[in-house]
């Protein structure tokens, strides 16, 4: 990990934010950095998860409040993907894989509250 912060934080003269996604999340704007202790190993076996997790922090940068910096709008993108993630995962009986997972997922990206998603924040701002 501490190779891909050293390579995010060289980035930042390219890119206002930049995410390393991975067991634990690594987000910095060259300024703060911050690491986000979510997610479930299933979401690395779905096809096109990653690609959806890019739209969510688009939207979320879009939407974002003018006191919200783009770092902290990425984090709380990154926290309700995965914890979509973690409440699909939780779902699932023993006997259901992938495809099962992947329709639980939508239902929590869908019904995941902001209220939820910020009271269940595992997030971890380093400076």
């Amino acid at each position: 990990m501490a190779s891909a912060k050293k390579s995010a934080r060289a980035l930042t003269q390219y890119a206002q934010v930049v995410v390393v996604t991975g067991e634990v999340d690594f987000v910095t704007d060259g300024e703060q950095e911050w690491q986000v202790h979510h997610g479930e190993a299933m979401m690395t076996q779905v096809t096109a998860l990653g690609c959806g997790l890019t739209s969510v922090l688009g939207a979320f940068i879009g939407a974002k409040a003018d006191d919200v910096s783009l770092g902290e709008a990425v984090v709380a993108g990154l926290c309700l993907y995965a914890q979509a993630g973690e409440r699909a995962k939780a779902e699932l009986q023993p006997e259901q894989g992938t495809g099962s997972f992947y329709v639980n997922f939508l239902d929590a990206l869908t019904v995941l509250t902001a209220e939820q998603v910020a009271k269940q924040a595992k997030v971890e701002v380093l400076v």
